[in-house]
């Protein structure tokens, strides 16, 4: 059921507030309104906050602008800028951001809800993945994005993506079990598949040489695949030590045991990033919270930083590139709250 909510106003009747509506908002759902001597401000379906003067009515002033219903899942930030995020939504929409400007860009809209989304490394490319098992990739331009390839490849959401660290492959995890690896220069044709996950893949990491990537599973496993070939490896502990890893957003790993109390379940650790030069790793959960442990963390149970802020399950969490702030997504909220990342009280 929708709940608006509504107060009279004195400078405005109602027959004035219909012709407000028709005129400035159609198509649009309002969802509150809020109004105080002669301000009017309305909330919308979509997110977004607009401030309407009763005496300059034909020029609302948008507040604030956001993501609308469903939740909020995908979340990258652009490695050759600091100041660009993306995020994509079960809104339709792929957004990007500006860190510095706490505002948004650009909007695409897009034909079907989205759960990922990841910046090449040079940031000139934004791939997105949808609900029915589609892939798009867009050419970033300043406040602009240009599609230029898109392609079904799986039956159901496309739950992770990112690209390796020289930019020629694009790793694709979907809810199918399977991670798609794509080759960009050759229009996206798939070159490599990696099977053998029990469960639908949540996270992906490459390796900092891009031979190999490592992944977490909805069943909490934790497997490790050549890259292009997608072939599963094993890889010891000896071997492990001398593996230098480009990210760290697995969720699973003795590198990260210690973001686990030992009482929760697989799923109620939803994300986390590592920021390798500093030696910290940040999570969210299932109860709203965003944490800030010491990495690696190899103990369960670690002592952690908390911030709370998020109504509902926190989805995604990155650094920025430049380790300012820490972002993170809220899934039933559809907030993103952006932290000032502060190493020194660590």
């Amino acid at each position: 059921h929708t709940h608006t909510h509504i107060v009279l106003c004195p400078s405005l009747h109602l027959g004035e507030f219909h012709i407000i509506h028709n005129h400035l908002f159609s198509g649009q759902q309002l969802r509150s309104i809020c109004w105080h001597d002669n301000l009017m401000l309305i909330g919308t379906k979509d997110g977004d906050v607009i401030e309407v003067n009763a005496h300059n009515r034909d020029k609302p002033i948008q507040l604030s602008q956001g993501h609308g219903e469903g939740e909020l899942w995908g979340l990258a930030v652009s490695p050759a800028d600091n100041n660009i995020f993306a995020t994509a939504s079960d809104d339709k929409t792929l957004r990007t951001w500006s860190v510095v400007e706490r505002d948004e860009l650009f909007q695409m809209n897009l034909s079907e809800p989205a759960r990922s989304c990841a910046f090449s490394p040079d940031g000139k490319l934004l791939a997105v993945g949808l609900r029915s098992g589609t892939y798009e990739v867009y050419r970033v331009e300043p406040r602009n994005l240009v599609k230029i390839a898109g392609k079904k490849i799986r039956k159901e959401v496309l739950h992770e993506m990112k690209f390796s660290p020289d930019g020629k492959y694009l790793a694709i995890g979907s809810n199918d079990n399977f991670i798609d690896i794509l080759d960009v220069a050759k229009d996206f044709v798939v070159v490599g598949k990696c099977s053998g996950a029990s469960s639908f893949i949540t996270h992906i990491d490459f390796s900092a040489d891009g031979t190999l990537l490592q992944l977490n599973s909805g069943a909490g496993e934790r497997l490790y695949h050549q890259v292009p070939s997608g072939k599963r490896v094993t890889i010891s502990k000896a071997e492990m030590a001398g593996i230098k890893w480009n990210s760290w957003t697995c969720t699973f790993g003795d590198e990260v045991a210690g973001i686990w109390d030992g009482s929760q379940r697989n799923d109620d650790i939803n994300t986390c990033e590592a920021r390798l030069d500093c030696g910290v790793v940040a999570s969210g959960d299932d109860l709203g919270r965003v944490k800030l442990f010491r990495f690696p963390s190899p103990k369960k149970g670690a002592q952690a930083h908390v911030y709370r802020g998020h109504s509902a399950h926190v989805t995604n969490v990155r650094f920025t590139t430049g380790a300012s702030h820490v972002l993170s997504t809220g899934g039933g909220d559809n907030a993103i709250f952006q932290w000032k990342f502060l190493p020194n009280g660590l």
